[in-house]
C-alpha cells in the first residue's frame, strides 16, 4: 500500500489507495482499491496503477518494504486477538483448517519469507493477463450529491 500511496495519492491522482489480501487455505484474491481524486479520469488511475504493479513485477519489494510489511503483519496478527469475540473467531476460523497452532505456524513461515520468494510470486501472479479491473463510476444522480 505504501507504494500505491506514493504513486497515486501523493501526486493527487487519488484520495485513497489500499491493497488487501485475506488469508485463506486456498488461494484467493489480492485486491487493490483506488478512489480517484475529483476530476481524474479512471484511465489515468489505471495507467499509473499498472506502471506500479509492473515495477513490482520487475524488481520486487525492496528489503525495507519487505521488513515493513512483515512488521505490519506481525502487529496485525497480535491485534487480531484483542477481545473475546475476535479471539473466539480467530481460534474457530483456523481450527476449521488444521491443528491448534496452525495460524502461528503460518505466520512464522510468512515472516521467514525471503525477498526473492516474494518477487517470484509477484512475477507469477501479477501478470497483466491475470488482472481484472472494475471501475465504479458515479451516476448522473450521484454527481449532484
Amino acid at each position: 500500500s505504501a507504494r500505491l500511496y506514493r504513486r497515486l495519492v501523493d501526486p493527487g491522482l487519488a484520495v485513497r489507495a489500499v491493497s488487501e489480501f485475506r488469508p485463506k487455505v486456498h488461494p484467493g484474491l489480492f485486491t487493490i482499491h483506488v478512489q480517484s481524486a475529483p476530476g481524474i479520469k479512471p484511465e489515468r488511475i489505471e495507467e499509473a496503477l499498472d506502471a506500479e504493479i509492473d515495477g513490482m513485477v520487475r524488481s520486487g519489494p525492496t528489503a525495507s518494504e519487505l521488513a515493513e510489511a512483515k512488521a505490519k503483519l506481525a502487529r496485525a496478527a497480535t491485534l487480531s486477538y484483542e477481545g473475546a469475540t475476535r479471539t473466539g473467531f480467530r481460534l474457530g476460523y483456523f481450527a476449521m483448517f488444521g491443528p491448534p497452532g496452525l495460524e502461528r505456524d503460518l505466520l512464522r513461515r510468512v515472516l521467514r519469507t525471503s525477498r526473492k520468494a516474494v518477487h517470484d510470486v509477484a512475477r507469477s501472479i501479477l501478470r497483466p493477463v491475470a488482472r481484472a479491473t472494475v471501475w465504479y463510476l458515479p451516476t448522473e444522480e450521484d454527481r449532484g450529491r
